[in-house]
């Protein structure tokens, strides 16, 4: 082999590492994106001392974490969809995360919450009891997604079959044995959202082609 064809391997070979070195930091990049609020995004300090505020920002940073993650690790054809508005007979309902795959389409609420949680499926309310023993009471977040599906169902003309109902919470979040898992609702905190995720794609049958997969994500998205 002569010296220049050597050299050409060589400047392939450089070529090629730094072509993976940049995918590589695109993708840290992109799982780092749901974590970090860049400095425009980020409240003043002013804001900051607003209760409401901050938990805004903490919902926020946790749908991205979510969708994110989501992006970067899916193994199969899929489409996600953040922060969703429908309004369909006069009502309304926002959707934190959609994930459209082959076996059927997540309607995902997140849930960044401290504490421990307290709740039944048919409970109005749910408690969260935080470790200064404050208690905070919220709406049962299986009847308020249940209700983004019935929305969503009604939108896209599609039969309930074809959902599922994943409530995601932080994984700081200690969630009672009893509101754990429904046959078709998940209540799980974000280490184990993967997994139960991969589960279902391999052990439920398909519900939807790729075909309407584009249309439902364009139509939602568009």
């Amino acid at each position: 082999m002569s010296y220049f064809s050597i050299l050409i391997l060589l400047f392939i070979a450089l070529l090629f590492l730094l072509v993976l070195n940049k995918i590589i930091i695109i993708l840290k990049n992109e799982q780092r994106e749901a974590i970090q609020i860049t400095a425009n995004t980020l409240p003043s300090s002013e804001k900051l001392d607003d209760k409401n505020n901050y938990k805004e920002l903490k919902g926020l940073q946790f749908e991205l974490l979510i969708k994110n993650c989501l992006n970067a690790t899916m193994d199969t054809y899929f489409k996600v969809l953040h922060d969703i508005n429908i309004e369909v007979n006069g009502k309304k309902t926002q959707i934190d995360v959609i994930l459209l795959t082959y076996a059927g389409i997540y309607v995902i609420e997140s849930k960044n919450w401290e504490g421990s949680i307290y709740g039944k499926y048919n409970d109005y309310k749910w408690t969260q009891v935080l470790k200064n023993g404050e208690k905070n009471y919220y709406f049962n977040p299986i009847k308020q997604n249940k209700y983004h599906i019935q929305i969503l169902s009604e939108y896209l003309k599609l039969p309930l079959n074809k959902f599922y109902s994943y409530i995601i919470f932080s994984n700081d979040t200690k969630i009672n044995e009893y509101i754990y898992k429904y046959q078709r609702i998940k209540l799980l905190k974000y280490e184990h959202m993967l997994k139960q995720i991969r589960y279902d794609l391999k052990n439920n049958a398909i519900r939807l082609t790729y075909e309407q997969i584009d249309k439902i994500y364009y139509l939602l998205k568009y």
